[in-house]
């Protein structure tokens, strides 16, 4: 997935793109479970590092979910990660509200819906990012889809 460069953000890209929420408030020992490690040092000291700056990979990885940081308190270690406004607020899907349970195929690879070659490969990647931070081999996984649809065609 290009737009999250590190590897140990993936886990935390993954988890606020699929919230069915607005916003998530959270301590830094809740980000922690969700990428399996600590936070930098940095993280506790400096306001700039929670900042909603994609040049960095921690920035990037909530930016490419469609989500910013807010409310940052260093003192209490919580913060407010927020889903970002797009240009239709009116729009439920894109303010971020509860989503029915059948998601349209763009809620799962936005990128697809894109005619370029390079925005699916992308939506591939950001796949096969999900799969892995939830254990799952992106080989096997597509040999078990093939299975179960041969199954289902029979």
């Amino acid at each position: 997935m290009s737009e999250c460069r590190g590897r140990k953000y993936r886990a935390l890209h993954a988890c606020l793109f699929n919230l069915t929420t607005r916003e998530w408030r959270a301590s830094f020992s809740e980000v922690e479970a969700v990428i399996g490690d600590k936070l930098p040092p940095s993280a506790r000291y400096y306001q700039a590092w929670w900042a909603n700056d994609s040049t960095h990979s921690q920035g990037a990885a909530w930016a490419a979910a469609g989500w910013e940081t807010a409310e940052v308190d260093l003192a209490r270690e919580t913060l407010l990660f927020r889903r970002k406004r797009t240009s239709d607020p009116g729009n439920p899907s894109e303010t971020g509200a509860k989503r029915s349970s059948l998601r349209k195929a763009d809620d799962y690879a936005p990128n697809m819906v894109s005619a370029s070659a390079t925005d699916a490969l992308d939506a591939l990647n950001q796949l096969q990012a999900a799969l892995e931070d939830r254990g799952v081999n992106l080989a096997e996984w597509a040999q078990n889809l093939s299975t179960e649809r041969r199954a289902i065609d029979r």
